[in-house]
Parts: C-alpha cells; structure tokens; sequence
C-alpha cells in the first residue's frame, strides 16, 4: 500500500500512526506531489484511492480511473450544498469519472461527513469505477 501526500506533516503524523497502530511495512508513506508521483508511476493498477481533499479532489478524478483496476473503488470528497447534497454529489461524480473516459460501475455509499458551513457540508462517495 502507498500513501501518497504533498504535505510532510501529514505524512510524518502518517508514519507515527503506522508505528503506534504496528502497522509499519504495511504502507509506504511518501511525500509528493500525487501528479509528478503518477507521472513517473510504472507500478500496478491499485484497488482504492482515497481523494480526501474536498476542495480539490474533482481535478484529479481523471488521474484516480487510469491508476485504477477495474472495479477499484475511488473514495471522493467533496464539498456540497443545497436541498439534495447527496444526490448532487452522485451526479457530479458520475459526471466527473465519464469526463475522465471511464464509467461508474456502482456507487455504494453517499453520506454527509461533517457540516462546513450553513447549508454546505463535506461528503463522501464511495465509487466502483470501470
């Protein structure tokens, strides 16, 4: 497993968690850049990706399908308001992954994960991509 974030705190925080939790070997923490790291990426397709960066994750939807096996599961974040914010949600990742030339198998969970602001909130999709 690999972990990949441009942020080296979160990445040491990362690599103390491994430890603690005696999980050290089992994930490969680096620091970079998730584009430049894909750029230069030659190893296998991945079951999962996890895009937990809400105010970001839609520009690298499109990176997250070609690193993907088929019927990998893509974690997506976002941020989402008004009256239906998961059905808002589904739209736009369904969206977002046929821009990217791919398809959505199934989505097997929608749910809010925090209020962040009046009427808006952070939410996560969890997506079988083809």
């Amino acid at each position: 497993m690999i972990a990949v974030d441009i942020n080296p705190a979160a990445i040491s925080l990362l690599k103390e968690s491994l430890k603690l939790n005696r999980l050290l070997g089992e994930v490969v923490p680096v620091v970079a850049d998730i584009r430049e790291y894909l750029s230069s990426y030659d190893g296998d397709a991945v079951d999962r990706v996890i895009m937990n960066h809400p105010s970001g994750a839609s520009s690298f939807v499109g990176d997250a399908c070609r690193v993907l096996r088929p019927s990998g599961t893509m974690h997506y974040y976002d941020f989402v308001g008004g009256p239906r914010p998961e059905a808002t949600l589904q739209s736009k990742i369904m969206e977002l992954v046929h821009q990217a030339g791919h398809r959505v198998l199934e989505i097997t969970a929608v749910r809010r994960v925090r209020d962040s602001a009046p009427r808006e909130y952070q939410m996560v999709a969890d997506v079988v991509i083809h």
